[in-house]
């Protein structure tokens, strides 16, 4: 998920969290990259939230190594690939600490659901297999996931595959999926839906579970530098937002995928998209 230099994207059938993090904007705005992803295979644990990165079994010694230091992580080449692909893999950029800590602020956040105005139900209840929900700004309502905002490498990461001296974070989003969940993330390009414009802006994409690379989030590389600006729709009917009937329509990237350069990634725990 990349905004000002943000891909087209289209996000897999499992636990996913954007945290978005962006250096002071300016200038004309890049537009994001196209993103996608296939229905969800298997997943070890729905309760996770993708906010800390993939999670593996902890037990006997196994589990996320300590994470290298943001300046060791975002080498030359990983802001190359972010600046001409839309997307860089950052491998151990979390440790378990913070997969231990943002997998158990899911758990509370999901428990509460029946309560909770702000989670958004994507499958119908008792009519459709599984589950897709949302829930966005928990960095508002729950103390761990704003410990993560402020604690964690998040903001240094972004900073530092933006080349900026500061990133500001904007808003974040929590993305659930059970395993079986037929329902995917249809692909899509997230400038639209932001009221934020600039060349140095960007998400930070974890999953708590492994993700295989065909579970993964997906990404047209490159096509932020395309210069269009697609109409931003709902994904629940596909209907265009009022006042965005004038722009042009995405293309059908899994219709005819042969004819885009798709990116995505196998990631284990500590690992992230930027």
């Amino acid at each position: 998920l990349v905004l000002g230099a943000s891909p087209l994207v289209a996000g897999p059938a499992q636990l996913a969290m954007a945290w978005r993090l962006g250096s002071h904007c300016r200038g004309l705005v890049r537009r994001p990259p196209l993103l996608s992803g296939p229905p969800q295979a298997t997943t070890p644990s729905y309760r996770r939230l993708v906010a800390a990165v993939s999670r593996r079994d902890f037990a006997g010694g196994g589990g996320v190594p300590p994470s290298p230091p943001p300046g060791e992580l975002v080498t030359d080449e990983a802001r190359r690939a972010f600046r001409e692909d839309g997307v860089v893999c950052l491998r151990g950029a979390f440790d378990r600490s913070w997969i231990e800590s943002l997998g158990a602020a899911t758990d509370a956040a999901i428990d509460a659901a029946a309560d909770n105005v702000d989670l958004e139900e994507y499958t119908r209840q008792g009519q459709e297999p599984g589950r897709f929900c949302a829930e966005m700004d928990c960095s508002r309502k729950y103390a761990d996931f704003q410990h993560f905002i402020f604690a964690s490498p998040a903001a240094e990461l972004a900073a530092r595959v933006m080349d900026s001296k500061t990133a500001s974070f904007f808003y974040d989003i929590l993305f659930v999926k059970e395993p079986g969940t037929p329902q995917r993330t249809v692909w899509h390009q997230d400038q639209g839906y932001w009221l934020i414009g600039g060349d140095d802006v960007c998400s930070i994409w974890l999953p708590l579970d492994p993700v295989p690379r065909a579970s993964c989030l997906e990404f047209v590389r490159g096509s932020h530098r395309s210069g269009i600006e697609y109409a931003p729709f709902r994904f629940a009917d596909g209907s265009v937002y009022r006042g965005a009937e004038a722009m042009p329509r995405l293309p059908d990237v899994e219709g005819a995928r042969g004819d885009f350069s798709i990116v995505g990634f196998d990631m284990l725990p500590g690992d992230c998209l930027v």
